[in-house]
């Protein structure tokens, strides 16, 4: 499955389509909102994204959100922490997201939970992602070298 965000007018909405061919079909959509990169949860049954702040004291950060693709509604995951939408939740292998704050950009796991867990990878984080699996994670703080790491415990 592939998911995109298509916006129209002021309104986001989230979409998934598969590659056999047939028609997108829509998940969910948000009135007067900024939906930016989805993501799919560990066991492909939901969506991640960031709401992200347009205006007002908090322009420029995110909320994250998930929405089950059976159900429609998007719902706050996790604390509801600041975060910086410009790079993608990445899935960890247990089923948690990791994400960078907004301001230091240090990375969090945040579980199912909703525990948010500050990693050692240090602050300024100008890269994070994880592998398709989530057991590898990399990880690049700003003017530093690209270091690979065996989940959130430790570098390879």
């Amino acid at each position: 499955l592939l998911a995109f965000v298509r916006r129209e007018g002021r309104a986001s909405e989230l979409w998934v389509s598969a590659r056999d061919g047939s028609a997108p079909r829509r998940v969910a959509r948000g009135e007067s909102a900024h939906w930016a990169w989805p993501a799919f949860s560990a066991d492909g049954s939901s969506l991640l994204f960031y709401a992200v702040e347009r205006s007002g004291p908090n322009a420029g950060t995110g909320v994250l959100f998930e929405v089950r693709l059976g159900d429609g509604t998007p719902l706050p995951f996790g604390p509801d922490l600041r975060l910086d939408p410009r790079g993608r939740p990445a899935i960890a292998a247990d089923g948690g997201v990791l994400v960078r704050t907004f301001g230091d950009r240090r990375a969090l796991l945040v579980a199912r939970d909703g525990r948010a867990v500050t990693l050692p990878f240090g602050a300024g984080l100008t890269l994070l992602c994880a592998s398709p699996g989530g057991e590898t994670i990399a990880a690049r703080p700003e003017g530093g070298p690209l270091v690979l790491w065996r989940g959130p415990s430790g570098p390879t």
